[in-house]
């Protein structure tokens, strides 16, 4: 189906804003130096300008995602959170998701955006600014069956650690409930969750996660972190 004027233009304008968005990121996240009040308030209006436009076009998932984005860099803007490697990381996967939407805009109502608005949810909550940001930021997977004889059947000294050394923000605890009530196969239940932490990757796989898959978020984009979910869902 051929695009309208509009469209095609929205589309045109917002791909050159996104790929410049994303020069920047990558900038900065090599060499902090780069955090500028000129390139935050760049980034600031790509993603309004973007979201702008998507407004006027009714392309309601990229608003979402575009406001969320404009709503982090808001709070970056008044200095009540650091645009640090883990926050970047989280962008990255935004500012990806909607370069793959508008490479595809006629299946854009399709596009899932949950797992990504539930990562970033606690960064625009009203309690952001008692959040510690660390300095990475990981997808986490094991079985159920697995975790139990790695922790020797004692979950809670599994969380506590977890919880010592950073934060959990985001698991699929609710999902593994649904499935153990369903009586589904616990062997074949994963157990997945996002976790912040200053650990590097070799000292948490060696330290807390010897036998879990590791994936670092900065690294992740939207199209892998949908698969680590949707794979268990």
């Amino acid at each position: 189906m051929a695009l309208s004027e509009n469209t095609q233009m929205f589309i045109d304008e917002s791909l050159e804003h996104i790929e410049s968005v994303e020069d920047i990121l990558l900038k900065i996240e090599k060499d902090p130096s780069c955090i500028t009040e000129e390139n935050i308030n760049f980034l600031y209006r790509a993603i309004h300008t973007v979201k702008g436009g998507a407004s006027f076009l009714g392309f309601d998932k990229l608003i979402q995602v575009a406001h969320r984005l404009e709503s982090i860099m808001s709070l970056v803007k008044e200095n009540k959170i650091s645009f640090d490697k883990s926050l970047i990381g989280i962008f990255l996967v935004g500012v990806d998701l909607i370069n793959n939407t508008l490479n595809d805009i006629e299946n854009h109502e399709n596009v899932s955006i949950e797992i990504f608005m539930k990562s970033s949810e606690l960064i625009v909550s009203k309690d952001n600014t008692k959040m510690k940001f660390h300095k990475n930021l990981y997808c986490i997977k094991n079985t159920l069956s697995d975790l139990q004889k790695d922790t020797g059947g004692d979950l809670l000294y599994f969380v506590k650690s977890f919880l010592f050394h950073g934060k959990i923000l985001n698991s699929n605890i609710s999902e593994i409930e649904k499935k153990l009530l369903n009586k589904k196969d616990f062997d074949n239940i994963a157990f997945q969750l996002i976790y912040s932490t200053d650990l590097s990757f070799e000292q948490l796989d060696q330290e807390l996660a010897p036998s879990f898959e590791l994936i670092k978020f900065s690294t992740m984009s939207q199209k892998m972190l949908e698969e680590s979910y949707s794979k268990n869902a």
